[in-house]
């Protein structure tokens, strides 16, 4: 019946994962790592033909120490830039500047890193035949008594496993066998923002001396108004950074992501690209702040291949979304939580989660251990998700609700929140936040009527 009474009295515990993304990536590489072939037998079943990324760069701060655990230290070293500096403006006025140049028990390291580097970072460092590609699930049954099986939409089949981890993403087949949807809620919904974002070589032209000498502090977040085709005013944010390219052998680069409020979903495709008239109207938005020059070159001299435009969707998923009635599988990353963006929190997540769940099981039956993970990490992202859903407004709010983010509630909360990662918790956070919440639902009203 698997190692149900004690964890490898019977043997190694016999692990699927689904996805092969940085989660379930990650997951495999700690179990090898923390446990080795004695204690368990991993596989991993991706659907795509190889490694295949969905979304922009990550950005790395609690995962930092999740990597180091998997060995690969040195490796993120060759491929990350770490911040030094980090600068929120509104229309030329500057909100907030962060220094991390010298982190501390309340700064942490954060690195930007591309998605693709940390994938396959993570895939080198496993046997190769852990790994098989082209493997689509289609449903799984946990009811036999051998253990857990998975069938494939080849017809194939796979199993028993002891124990399955769906860290498949947003779309996740593993969370359509293991739960229905039992609410609009959980369900993932769009937020209201879409982003468009590009990619060029570092232009050195356009940076100073000392700028050059330290890429880390070239991190800027500036917001402003756009218009949009009917004419509304509407809240938007540049993200404007320079980094090295996996995809080019460390290169440094340089990358802008817009996020703006639009009321019309935008899919969230692998291949959904954004042209350069897309990125070139929001430019007159940033005129006036330091980069426009940068930007608009780099908007200029990007190719429309290194582009993406994706709708920034939620997944608010109920505990029971977390693991089977059977105990048997569990899920991880944005299978279980897919968040916005906003706090840079969804990779971070993922490996967290790995690193949890690894953890537990090193020391727990699968059932156990599942119940365990799920009341250790789901109060943490549940609380991170709220305050990336919060900052998403915060970063494309117009109008008053600007006003109120630029003078009361980025200097008394938001900075705070950046600095200590503590205030999201705190009392006058959460009054914030309501205030803030009521303020948007107002101009929401005011965007309905306009239109």
């Amino acid at each position: 019946m698997g190692n149900e009474s004690s964890n490898f009295e019977n043997g190694p515990l016999k692990v699927g994962i689904v996805g092969g993304g940085v989660g379930g990536l990650g997951l495999a590489r700690l179990l090898q790592v923390k446990g080795g072939a004695d204690k368990f037998s991993v596989k991993v079943f991706e659907g795509q033909d190889g490694l295949v990324s969905r979304g922009g760069s990550l950005t790395l701060e609690g995962a930092i120490d999740v990597l180091k655990e998997c060995g690969l230290e040195a490796e993120l070293q060759k491929y990350a830039l770490f911040w030094t500096k980090a600068v929120w403006e509104s229309k030329e006025k500057e909100l907030f500047s962060l220094d991390l140049s010298t982190p501390n028990k309340h700064v942490k390291p954060r690195c930007n890193v591309d998605r693709p580097a940390v994938q396959k970072m993570l895939f080198d460092s496993l046997d190769p035949a852990i790994v098989e590609f082209g493997k689509k699930v289609v449903s799984l049954d946990e009811k036999r008594e051998e253990g857990v099986f998975l069938l494939f939409k080849d017809g194939s089949e796979a199993g028993p496993f002891d124990f399955v981890v769906g860290a498949d993403g947003i779309h996740s087949k593993v969370v359509d066998a293991v739960s229905p949807v039992e609410s609009e809620n959980e369900k993932e919904r769009y937020s209201g923002i879409t982003l468009v974002g590009t990619r060029a070589p570092l232009n050195p032209a356009n940076f100073s001396e000392e700028e050059l000498q330290d890429p880390g502090s070239q991190v800027k977040f500036l917001f402003s108004d756009f218009q949009d085709d009917d004419g509304v005013t509407k809240g938007c944010r540049v993200l404007y950074r320079v980094g090295p390219s996996f995809a080019d052998d460390g290169k440094v680069w340089e990358f802008a992501a817009i996020a703006y409020r639009t009321p019309v979903p935008h899919s969230f495709a692998f291949d959904s690209k954004a042209s350069k008239e897309e990125m070139q109207k929001f430019l007159g938005s940033f005129k006036h702040h330091a980069i426009y020059e940068k930007l608009k070159d780099l908007i200029e001299r990007s190719d429309v291949s290194d582009s993406y435009k994706w709708g920034i969707y939620n997944k608010f998923g109920s505990a029971n979304h977390w693991r089977s009635p059977g105990g048997k599988i569990a899920l991880l990353g944005d299978a279980a939580h897919a968040m916005s963006p906003f706090l840079g929190q969804g990779a971070n997540s993922a490996l967290l989660d790995a690193l949890s769940l690894c953890n537990l099981l090193l020391v727990h039956p699968p059932r156990v251990a599942l119940e365990k993970y799920v009341e250790e990490r789901k109060p943490i992202v549940d609380v991170i998700m709220e305050g990336s859903e919060t900052m998403g407004l915060l970063n494309t709010a117009s109008g008053e609700a600007a006003k109120v983010r630029d003078e009361v509630l980025f200097k008394l909360v938001v900075a705070q929140a950046i600095r200590t990662k503590s205030a999201w918790w705190n009392p006058v956070a959460l009054i914030a936040r309501a205030y803030y919440g009521h303020l948007v639902s107002q101009f929401n009203q005011a965007e309905k009527l306009a239109e």
